[in-house]
C-alpha cells in the first residue's frame, strides 16, 4: 500500500506543473489506470496466480514484480477497460472475471527477471490498441 501512495505522489507531482494546478488523487487514478495491466500466471499445476504491472513502453513492455510471474507455465495479460464488471469472491471473483473476459486476455512472455530486486519485465503479445 505504501508503494502505491508513493507512485500516486510521483505521478501527481509530475502532472501538476503541466496542468498549472493541484491535482487530485481521483484525477491521478483516472489518468493512471490505462497504464495498469492485470497479469495472469497460469501454472502447470492448474492454479492461477495474478498481480499487476505497469506499461513502460509503447510496444507493450510491462514492469511487474518477479513473484507475480514466477513459476508460470504461461502468462496472460488484460489491459484496463473501465466498462468491465468486477466481482467479489462471493460472486465468483477472479475465476468468473477471467471466464467472462477471456477474449480480452493477451498472451505475454517473461523478457527479463531480477531476483534480488523482485522485478520482472514482461512483453505483451498481440494487438495492444483498444
Amino acid at each position: 500500500m505504501h508503494n502505491r501512495w508513493i507512485m500516486l505522489g510521483l505521478i501527481a507531482g509530475s502532472c501538476a506543473p503541466k496542468l498549472g494546478r493541484q491535482v487530485s488523487v481521483t484525477e491521478v487514478v483516472e489518468k493512471s489506470l490505462p497504464g495498469v495491466v492485470l497479469l495472469i500466471n497460469f501454472r502447470r499445476d492448474g492454479k492461477i496466480g495474478y498481480g499487476s504491472g505497469v506499461i513502460v513502453s509503447e510496444d507493450g513492455r510491462v514492469l511487474t514484480n518477479l513473484h507475480v510471474v514466477a513459476g508460470a507455465d504461461s502468462l496472460g495479460a488484460m489491459l484496463y477497460k473501465p466498462s468491465r464488471v468486477s466481482y467479489t469472491p462471493m460472486d465468483g471473483g477472479l475465476a468468473r472475471y477471467l471466464f467472462e473476459n477471456k477474449k480480452d486476455v493477451l498472451a505475454a512472455r517473461l523478457v527479463r527477471a531480477d531476483a534480488p530486486t523482485d522485478l520482472a519485465l514482461v512483453q505483451l503479445e498481440g494487438k495492444l490498441g483498444s
